[in-house]
């Protein structure tokens, strides 16, 4: 139960949250100087919201380790995915290069919530 009230709660910021001018992705968190946020992205005929691509950003003036859950869900099925990684100090990564786009589901269904849990963050020395 507490993971599903987290996961409503993350979507209910990201739905309450006033888009930036010139930045299509939505924040899904932002703590200890690590922002994570994502867009939707069409694969394929373009006709659904089937991929998720990430976008980290390391706002300390120092290396990082992170460390957190991605929960994808359509009405009918849920499936999270792992994500672990290093950012030195400044340090922007996105897209597939990166390991940060995802199809979460084979037959490729529309996804109609994209949540986050687990987070962790660790500097570096």
């Amino acid at each position: 139960m507490k993971f599903i009230l987290n996961i409503v709660f993350t979507l209910l910021i990201l739905v309450s949250s006033p888009a930036q001018v010139n930045d299509p992705f939505i924040k899904l968190y932002s703590g200890k100087g690590l922002d994570v946020k994502f867009i939707f992205y069409s694969e394929g005929t373009g006709d659904k919201d089937n991929g998720v691509v990430v976008l980290l950003i390391n706002n300390n003036n120092y290396k990082i380790k992170y460390s957190f859950d991605l929960v994808f869900r359509t009405p009918e099925k849920e499936k999270s995915v792992t994500v672990t990684g290093e950012l030195n100090a400044g340090e922007r990564k996105t897209g597939s290069e990166d390991n940060l786009y995802f199809l979460p589901f084979d037959d490729k269904s529309s996804i109609g919530e994209v949540g986050i849990r687990k987070v962790r963050v660790i500097k570096i020395k």
